[in-house]
């Protein structure tokens, strides 16, 4: 199947587009929106009366197997929606129209994006990326001098990740993680936490989250030919336990970066661990170009860097409709990898995710500091958590899973707000991000000849590790956040 521009993007607006949209993209039959999908996307249209629910991308129940279809219907008929699709698994956006109520909303991560944006005289759109909206009315930079100097930096291009919700384009913003969007007051609204935490003990929580990801593994299987990222690192390794009841239907691989001996760690180690029962192959990564592949996919994202396609590109030249890729991503939300050090301020916040001191950084942390973080905080959950999950992962593990899905289906069992919600339960000290006790149980318990062979093992992890059982970690950390200032260098 040839990949073409806005592969496997949807988009909606009150309006008809005024720049035709390409052949590719099929009118959806819906009252109240004008709704467009790309022909190549996995899709389901279920209607009662007035009432509709589309469904775009992957999607897994946890506890039970429902097709696509299956879930739109459970979800027209349900009084609870959110509560629904917090059992689902997958990347995959929805829109849900009932009583004249329209609403938004995409997978844990975020990954199956969505962007708002005000058009002019009062229009509304969204959809899978800001480049898309450009066939409403044409994009602008900033008016804001601060937002256009960011956006237009060297210091973004080369992170290669985006800010909170930001976008380069004025009225245009993202729908982040935790948020759906909210047609009639157009505005991202928190759906996640609705309720106080229950504190769950490592084997309350594994209890349930070890069959909840071996369902979802089972239905990948069954649906697709099913390939499997493994490195030395513990999101693969938790990922790669999780699949020990279906691994003779999984195919599980390696990319080989340019000059990267064979002996090293992320290559040496699954190489080791297949010897525990599971066929694994190396992909080098080679130097053939992949001009016309990545013209599609260059012309449809905002923000797209050809190197986090060209390693697919070498695996899947052409899109294989039943192929699908599975990565660990996502587990991080619950791994403490900001650490612990609290944060009070936006200054403190910025630091702790690894940004620099720019003023428009500055005012978006501090709005997520004013709004989200006493919701969260109210309702039993740590701030730091969330901080990660709502930057990082948001805008660098689903933004790849949105970006890599061009060029083959891809998703993390883990992006399941039901699956982060017991994992965010247990205690802080057994997540930790280089000594994660409670990763190392699920292993333990799913597979544990995994765990005959080391984790990470890396200098900097060994140094790192050190410094905890020492102590002098957590007070390294505090006077890095608070005193070492990170400035913006354009």
């Amino acid at each position: 199947m040839e990949r073409t521009k806005f592969f496997k993007f949807f988009a909606a607006s009150d309006r008809v587009p005024s720049i035709p949209l390409p052949q590719e993209m099929k009118k959806l039959d819906v009252q109240g929106l004008h709704l467009y999908v790309h022909n190549a996307s996995d899709w389901v249209l279920e209607k009662v009366k007035e009432d509709w629910v589309f469904i775009t991308g992957l999607a897994f129940h946890i506890e039970e197997r429902l097709s696509l279809a299956e879930l739109a219907t459970r979800l027209l008929h349900s009084d609870d929606p959110l509560s629904e699709m917090d059992h689902w698994s997958g990347w995959f956006a929805v829109v849900h129209a009932k009583q004249d109520q329209v609403h938004a909303y995409h997978d844990a991560a975020a990954g199956n994006k969505i962007y708002m944006r005000g058009l002019p005289s009062q229009g509304k759109w969204f959809g899978s990326d800001p480049q898309l909206s450009a066939h409403w009315a044409p994009l602008a930079p900033h008016e804001d001098k601060d937002l256009r100097e960011l956006q237009g930096s060297q210091w973004l291009k080369k992170r290669g990740i985006p800010v909170g919700n930001m976008t380069p384009y004025e009225g245009t913003r993202q729908v982040g993680a935790n948020h759906r969007l909210n047609w009639s007051t157009f505005d991202a609204e928190r759906i996640f936490p609705r309720e106080d935490s229950k504190p769950m003990s490592p084997d309350e929580a594994l209890d349930v989250v070890i069959p909840w990801l071996e369902n979802v593994m089972a239905q990948a299987t069954q649906s697709h030919r099913v390939n499997m990222a493994v490195t030395a690192g513990w999101d693969s390794r938790i990922t790669l336990a999780l699949s020990r009841k279906v691994k003779e239907r999984i195919h599980y691989y390696t990319i080989r970066h340019k000059n990267i001996p064979l002996a090293f760690p992320d290559l040496a180690l699954p190489q080791a661990m297949a010897k525990e029962g599971f066929e694994h192959s190396i992909y080098e990564d080679h130097d053939a170009e992949y001009a016309q592949q990545w013209k599609a996919a260059e012309a449809s994202f905002t923000q797209a860097n050809y190197k986090r396609f060209h390693s697919f590109f070498c695996m899947f030249p052409e899109f294989q409709p039943d192929q699908l890729t599975i990565v660990g991503t996502v587990s991080e939300v619950a791994k403490n990898y900001l650490e612990h050090i609290p944060i009070r301020t936006a200054r403190q916040a910025l630091r702790a995710a690894h940004l620099v001191e720019h003023p428009s950084i500055e005012a978006h942390f501090q709005k997520w500091m004013d709004q989200e973080a006493p919701v969260i905080e109210r309702h039993g959950y740590r701030v730091l958590d969330f901080l990660h999950w709502e930057q990082d992962v948001t805008n660098f593990a689903g933004l790849g899973m949105q970006q890599i899905n061009h060029v083959v289906h891809q998703f993390s069992p883990f992006n399941s707000v039901k699956v982060l919600q017991a994992l965010l339960s247990t205690p802080t000290h057994v997540r930790d991000k280089y000594i994660p006790k409670l990763y190392a149980q699920l292993i333990r318990t799913a597979w544990p000849e995994l765990m005959n062979h080391p984790v990470n093992p890396f200098f900097k992890e060994d140094a790192i590790r050190l410094m905890k059982r020492t102590g002098l970690y957590n007070p390294y950390k505090y006077l890095d956040n608070r005193i070492v200032s990170r400035p913006f260098k354009g």
